[in-house]
């Protein structure tokens, strides 16, 4: 299913940063205290930087030709 730029390690301390970053935030309070940090990705991808985009966009594809170029 991954490619193999996929490193799991490395996406959760980016995601662990990301919670840590925005931990004074409504969104990640509330989701700590009721749902004991557990975040549905359309959550926790209002947080993320290019960078972290970037990232997740490389555990799915295997190169830039795979993405479509909407123009």
């Amino acid at each position: 299913m991954y490619n193999e730029k996929h490193n799991a390690e490395k996406f959760k301390r980016l995601l662990d940063i990301c919670v840590k970053e925005n931990k004074m935030t409504l969104v990640v309070q509330h989701h700590k205290e009721k749902y004991n940090g557990q975040f549905p990705i359309w959550v926790i991808i209002e947080f993320f930087s290019m960078g972290m985009l970037s990232h997740l966009n490389q555990l799915y594809f295997k190169d830039e030709s795979a993405i479509l170029d909407i123009r």
